[in-house]
C-alpha cells in the first residue's frame, strides 16, 4: 500500500525554503509522489511572487506537483477544525508536527 498523500499549504512552501529539515521532508514526499497542492494553496503561494519573472518561477515549480481537488466537505472540515482551535486561541499559533 502506498503512503499517505499530503496536501501542502502555503506555509509548507515557505518553510521548506527556510529550514533544512522541512526541505528534506518536502523533497522526499515530492519525489515519492506523496505531496500535493490545490488551487487555493497555489493562489496563496503565487501571491508571494515579487515580480512577473518570480511568478513564472513559482508557477513552474507548482506545475510539477501532484494536484488535489478539494471538496466542499473537506473545506467544511478544515473550517470546523479551525474554529475548534480558535476556541482555545490556537488558530493563529499552533505547533506543526515533527517528522
Amino acid at each position: 500500500m502506498a503512503g499517505a498523500i499530503y496536501l501542502a499549504d502555503t506555509s509548507v512552501f515557505v518553510l521548506q525554503g527556510r529550514y533544512p529539515t522541512v526541505r528534506r521532508r518536502f523533497e522526499t514526499l515530492l519525489a515519492e509522489g506523496r505531496l500535493a497542492t490545490c488551487h487555493m494553496a497555489a493562489l496563496e503561494f503565487l501571491n508571494n511572487a515579487p515580480h512577473p519573472k518570480g511568478y513564472e518561477i513559482l508557477w513552474q515549480a507548482l506545475r510539477g506537483h501532484r494536484w488535489m481537488d478539494v471538496t466542499t466537505a473537506a473545506m467544511d472540515r478544515a473550517l470546523a477544525v479551525h474554529r475548534m482551535l480558535a476556541a482555545d486561541s490556537q488558530h493563529r499559533n499552533f505547533r506543526l508536527p515533527t517528522w
